[in-house]
């Protein structure tokens, strides 16, 4: 740890300080490092920087968090985090994407016409922040459920801030959202996602995202086959592009939410035992979602174009990797 005393810098170890001030190029702690190896001679191997990915394979490795797939995940009833593997196949919302924030204390603000009051901070707010809020619906091939992402996983993702987003949306208003949370639809990735009290007693599908990677490696281990192609537009639409025919795209995604929530509903009739014709059991346990309850809806009899909206092409017909 680095002080600044006087003009001075003294470099020296520390385990109760408060801040933390990183910077490998100052001459002082670069000097600090060089005398450590020089005196702990040269067997000792000093470690400056590590592969972020490597506590994720040791998480998972070690059990410390384990693997789920969906259909085992919806089951537990304990308050736990595990890591999952999905893609993203639905952006939920209906109830936006981002949220008001008071700039002081991060809590959603509540408004009135052109003013903001903070609950926290007990007051009216002059200034705001756009923080993201986004839910998406996501799978496996077993089961289907929705996850909730924050502001830093969505920034993560997004690699821009909502304000911008925001922004960019009030000079479009033929948009209902902003065009690039499409390039999230179909992303492949690893999730670590917290099981709370609420997904338990209350049956609440929606999960909270801790952190998630996209490290290929970790994919190839943990997918199901199912997922590791990339299935074309004919036999999985998902696109909720806005462009075009408007009515016409926000008809077909309602009826791919509508699917889903279907899928949903009779993931929770499984799980007390009902409708157990409706499931696939497995050797391994698995329980498949059966995807002739999502082929069935498969063209609209309503257009002219039989359009395509909801064939996952092989789910629930090949039997996940033992890992």
């Amino acid at each position: 740890m680095g002080h600044k005393i006087r003009e001075n810098y003294y470099v020296h170890s520390c385990w109760d300080e408060t801040k933390l001030w990183i910077n490998s190029n100052l001459p002082q702690p670069t000097d600090f490092k060089n005398r450590l190896v020089a005196s702990c001679g040269p067997k000792f191997e000093m470690i400056f920087q590590t592969n972020p990915q490597q506590y994720i394979w040791d998480e998972l490795s070690k059990g410390i968090v384990p693997f789920k797939f969906l259909s085992d995940l919806i089951q537990c009833t304990e308050e736990s985090a595990y890591w999952i593997a999905a893609k993203v196949v639905y952006l939920k919302i209906d109830h936006g994407w981002s949220h008001s924030a008071c700039k002081k204390c991060l809590t959603v603000v509540d408004q009135v016409e052109n003013r903001y009051y903070c609950s926290k901070c007990n007051k009216e707010v002059i200034s705001i922040i756009h923080r993201y809020n986004l839910q998406m619906y996501v799978t496996d091939g077993t089961a289907f459920i929705s996850l909730l992402f924050l502001n830093r996983e969505v920034f993560q993702l997004i690699e821009k801030p909502a304000k911008e987003l925001n922004e960019g949306l009030l000079e479009n208003v033929e948009c209902s959202y902003p065009s690039e949370l499409d390039d999230l639809i179909e992303k492949k990735l690893m999730f670590k996602v917290m099981i709370e009290e609420s997904n338990i007693s209350k049956k609440d599908d929606v999960y909270k995202v801790i952190e998630f990677t996209n490290d290929e490696t970790l994919l190839k281990k943990y997918c199901q086959p199912s997922i590791q192609v990339t299935l074309n537009d004919s036999s999985f639409d998902y696109g909720q592009s806005y462009g075009g025919d408007k009515h016409f795209e926000k008809t077909k995604a309602a009826r791919r939410a509508s699917i889903i929530d279907e899928e949903l509903r009779q993931q929770r009739i499984r799980e007390i035992g009902v409708g157990a014709s409706s499931s696939v059991s497995t050797t391994d346990g698995v329980v498949r979602v059966d995807v002739n309850t999502i082929e069935g809806v498969e063209t609209d009899a309503g257009t002219t174009e039989g359009d395509p909206i909801f064939n996952p092409a092989g789910f629930g017909k090949t039997d996940p990797p033992t890992c």
